[in-house]
């Protein structure tokens, strides 16, 4: 049985199970571990664009802006899996660009997923159009894609 069968996606799938594998890793790892010290602040650097060998794919820093806007959109009680998604972007982000401060990131961000949400909202933008986005960074990361109701 070939790699290819048991998997259905041949390199691409490796590739994206190598990257959620070292994301997983480094934030059972590095996580709790990170989350009790006090850590010197790293640069404010801007946040650098990643290279992407197919321009369709969302990088790191697209997924967390997108993760971002959908838990804008979502009430309190329902924005667990957003985070969840949110955290692991952000951490695989970190990994590839480690002198960018978790500060300098949201500052880049925020506004980013703010505008998109005003967008949603006032149906300047289609959720369907959000929700393809998220759609190719679950697959990104290996999560299930739930969609959203719209």
């Amino acid at each position: 049985m070939s790699s290819d069968t048991v998997n259905g996606g041949g390199s691409d799938y490796v590739t994206r199970m190598f990257r959620v594998l070292t994301v997983c890793v480094l934030a059972l790892v590095a996580g709790p571990a990170c989350a009790s010290m006090d850590q010197p602040e790293t640069s404010d650097v801007p946040v650098a664009a990643e290279a992407v060998t197919d321009p369709r794919e969302p990088t790191d820093l697209d997924c967390v802006t997108h993760y971002w806007t959908l838990a804008m959109l979502l009430p309190p009680e329902d924005s667990g899996l957003a985070g969840e998604r949110l955290r692991v972007a952000a951490i695989a982000h970190g990994v590839a660009h480690p002198g960018v401060s978790e500060r300098a990131l949201e500052a880049e961000i925020q506004p980013l997923a703010a505008e998109r949400a005003q967008r949603i909202y006032e149906r300047g933008e289609p959720l369907s159009a959000l929700d393809d986005d998220l759609a190719a960074c679950d697959d990104r990361y290996g999560f299930q894609h739930y969609p959203l109701a719209y």
